[in-house]
């Protein structure tokens, strides 16, 4: 009897001292809020939700992208209507100073072109030193006016436009370009493969402040 009484007493005092460890805890995990368990259905809208959302912002970067794409688009074909206008001398008006363009690849040489022999082309008018010559550059002109609109190719690729000058030039892969001066010429000659893709990103920029003529 006595036994059983000690028994009881003890499990009294062990159950006291749980009740008392753990009353303290309870009380600081009741401070902290309760995650709030969410029905399977709301869960399944959430995640719904959540999938559109994702769509929708997708949706409008592809829509950007297609915006984007069609102004560039749309910039080119101005680009091919709207032609950068070649230098020309501020007291006669003529393209490159008046100089025959055919002359550096029918002769090795810069020619002065005759009054007699003029073709406007591009907004500027053009002077040939014979009528073959004149007619030749009819036919395709483009093969034989200078590149960069007779600007500087050296000096594109350090953002600045120099009108080229007729005595100074090169001719490389068939094209016709002006230097505005020797040094020019010799740097771009030695650093050609190095400066062609910045001189038409450059060409690209200075090209805007050119005065363009529409092409029909």
């Amino acid at each position: 009897m006595q036994s059983a009484s000690k028994s009881k007493a003890i499990s009294l005092i062990a159950l006291y001292g749980i009740l008392t460890f753990f009353g303290p805890i309870n009380k600081l995990m009741a401070q902290f809020p309760k995650e709030e368990t969410q029905p399977p259905q709301l869960k399944k809208v959430v995640q719904l939700n959540k999938t559109e959302q994702l769509k929708k912002s997708a949706a409008e970067k592809t829509s950007s992208k297609k915006t984007a794409s069609d102004l560039e688009k749309k910039l080119n074909e101005l680009d091919n209507l709207y032609v950068p206008i070649h230098w020309s001398d501020y007291i006669t008006g003529l393209a490159i100073g008046g100089y025959d363009p055919l002359s550096y690849f029918i002769s090795q040489k810069s020619e002065a072109g005759e009054e007699r022999f003029q073709y406007l082309w591009h907004g500027v008018t053009w002077q040939f030193a014979s009528e073959a010559n004149l007619l030749a550059f009819k036919r395709t002109p483009s093969v034989y006016a200078p590149r960069y609109a007779g600007y500087d190719a050296y000096a594109i690729s350090k953002g600045l436009l120099s009108e080229g000058l007729p005595s100074i030039w090169v001719i490389e892969a068939g094209k016709l370009y002006l230097f505005h001066n020797q040094v020019n010429r010799y740097l771009w000659q030695e650093n050609q493969r190095k400066l062609s893709k910045k001189i038409e990103e450059k060409w690209q920029e200075l090209s805007l402040d050119i005065p363009r003529f529409k092409v029909f």
